[in-house]
């Protein structure tokens, strides 16, 4: 996801060898606590922050 912040939910699903988007989404919550959209977005402001403290 992070390598490539372009792709949707269902290409990432489909890359990573889940039958469908909404598994994925279900997995990935389970697995990290968030959605994926949501970790983007947490992984968006931590780059952001870090870069900024440089």
């Amino acid at each position: 996801m992070l390598a490539h912040p372009e792709w949707s939910n269902d290409t990432i699903a489909e890359h990573c060898g889940f039958g469908s988007r909404s598994y994925f989404q279900t997995v990935f919550r389970k697995q990290t606590g968030q959605t994926p959209s949501s970790f983007l977005e947490n992984a968006r402001v931590e780059k952001s922050d870090n870069l900024l403290d440089s």
